[in-house]
């Protein structure tokens, strides 16, 4: 909503508040401290929260915490924990994305695997059951260069590669409200798609493409 924005300095991370800005009672840094981190770790989503990935843990901030949780953050967690991953999160080589409704993740490990996961408050608490999640596993000379993500559970992957010394792109799409049996990224037959972006409500998605 363009209230906050957060920024990496020498490891940490911060947040900045425009309105106090606006009205010139910025705080110090030191009390504007969110934790240690770089801008790889965090991810927005639409409704203003902020999930912060640090080692297998994933972290949801409210906006309106921002200023108590980095006033006691030696009190504090860095937010309330709502799940884990079995990898520890490396910022320098990983990224991830948040389900609109802040159920589940997905987990581009190292560029080249592709993982989604359920987020639960509970998997300290419970064993759980056996589950089998999506996984998209990319050749060596490819990598993920867009994700959209629908409030409806349909996630598009946009890979880019490089195959005879010229540029390429694929696209795969899960659709995790209508899957039957086995979850799997299907490949379109959409070439040559450069950027994907979606529109505000959902109902249409601009292409940028090779050729006019």
């Amino acid at each position: 909503d363009s209230r906050f924005f957060v920024y990496a300095r020498g490891g940490n991370l911060y947040y900045y508040s425009v309105a106090q800005y606006q009205e010139r009672r910025v705080l110090s840094e030191d009390f504007r401290k969110l934790g240690k981190g770089r801008i790889a770790n965090l991810q927005w989503a639409p409704d203003g929260r902020l999930y912060f990935l640090s080692g297998s843990l994933v972290y949801q901030i409210m906006s309106a915490e921002f200023f108590t949780r980095s006033l006691y953050s030696d009190l504090l967690q860095i937010g309330r924990i709502v799940g884990k991953i079995p990898f520890e999160f490396d910022p320098n080589f990983d990224r991830f994305w948040i389900s609109p409704d802040g159920t589940k993740i997905l987990l581009d490990k190292g560029g080249r695997n592709v993982f989604l996961y359920c987020l639960s408050e509970d998997d300290f608490s419970s064993a759980g059951t056996e589950t089998s999640l999506p996984y998209l596993y990319l050749p060596r000379n490819t990598g993920v260069l867009d994700v959209l993500w629908t409030k409806t559970d349909t996630i598009t992957v946009l890979t880019g590669s490089i195959r005879n010394k010229a540029d390429s792109t694929g696209v795969f799409r899960l659709s995790l409200a209508k899957a039957i049996g086995n979850l799997d990224f299907q490949r379109t037959q959409d070439l040559g798609i450069t950027r994907i972006v979606l529109s505000p409500d959902e109902k249409r998605v601009a292409l940028l493409t090779l050729s006019s």
